[in-house]
């Protein structure tokens, strides 16, 4: 954790990601490369974007490192997930929501 930096705990931080390339799956990497202490990353969503935060009804997909729903990424490591399929274009933009677990971040 940066020293002075905005902390949560028990809330779920979503991020709009514009993706760049076209293609049948996507993948989420979590980075604590820069954390002092392991970051509990709690359960991950990615579903396309409609609008502002809303996502498309029918596209959220729950996300999985290695098979697992809620990894613990060590510090100074990164975790990226299993394959998530869904089709996405060039030019759209997708949700990806994380559960924040404990005080992180």
């Amino acid at each position: 954790m940066t020293s002075g930096g905005d902390t949560f705990s028990e809330q779920t931080l979503r991020m709009v990601v514009h993706i760049s390339a076209a293609g049948s799956g996507v993948r989420i990497r979590v980075s604590n490369l820069r954390g002092t202490t392991a970051l509990s990353v709690g359960a991950v969503d990615v579903a396309v974007r409609s609008s502002g935060a809303a996502a498309v009804p029918g596209t959220h997909r729950t996300v999985t490192f290695g098979g697992v729903g809620n990894p613990t990424v060590v510090a100074g490591a990164q975790v990226t997930s299993d394959v998530i399929p869904m089709s996405v274009s060039a030019g759209q933009d997708l949700l990806v929501s994380r559960r924040a677990l404990g005080r992180c971040c």
